[in-house]
């Protein structure tokens, strides 16, 4: 009960400022990766609160779950994603096949 009022706070507090959300998700995304992978009660709404780098911008800011889905081809089925740092990712030898297509890779963050 507790957790899902302060998750459902978070996520007002995201909605009101993203600017401020994603100065502390910068600061806190570890523990709510963390949560994804092992709390499976709050599982949907702690990946609302996620955030990603995405090959759809420069990198400069993230985008979410719900973004990425919107920006996906109309045929695309699955979402493609690789782990690392987002500066060395293009260098990433399994980034080829998306160097010259239109499909959004999403990076989650070491």
């Amino acid at each position: 009960m507790v957790t899902r009022r302060i998750l459902k706070f978070i996520e007002d507090e995201m909605k009101r400022d993203p600017v401020s959300y994603e100065a502390w998700f910068n600061e806190f995304y570890v523990f709510l990766k963390e949560g994804v992978m092992s709390d499976f009660e709050n599982q949907e709404q702690l990946l609302r609160l996620m955030r990603y780098h995405s090959t759809m911008s420069d990198f400069s800011q993230s985008v979410s779950l719900e973004d990425y889905v919107k920006q996906m081809q109309p045929d695309q089925k699955k979402i493609y994603y690789l782990t690392g740092n987002p500066k060395m990712v293009l260098d990433n030898p399994f980034m080829e096949p998306f160097k010259d297509s239109d499909v959004p890779v999403l990076v989650v963050k070491d």
